[in-house]
């Protein structure tokens, strides 16, 4: 899907500075990043890396990097219905 280069900057103002970073270069220009208290849902086939993805995500919005400057700390909620809370903590401690 192609957005118009402006889909994300407001008439007669910039991006919006809340913005969360999501640490994959493409993605963030393509959406520009992450509002925060989005919703973000990952789909795909089985064994192409959705977990991995995702929880790549998770450690890279919860970085002192990604936050908009001055911006509080981010909190995020993995849901998986195909791996038990220990083994989703396992990766993403392993990342």
């Amino acid at each position: 899907m192609k957005f118009p280069q402006n889909f994300l900057t407001p008439p007669g103002g910039s991006a919006n500075p809340s913005l969360i970073h999501t640490g994959y270069h493409w993605l963030d220009q393509s959406i520009g990043g992450l509002y925060p208290g989005q919703v973000l849902i990952v789909s795909g086939s089985p064994g192409v890396g959705k977990s991995s993805f995702t929880l790549n995500i998770t450690r890279n919005v919860t970085s002192a990097t990604s936050l908009p400057m001055g911006g509080p700390r981010v909190h995020t909620l993995v849901v998986s219905n195909q791996s038990t809370i220990k083994r989703t903590v396992e990766r993403l401690l392993s990342i």
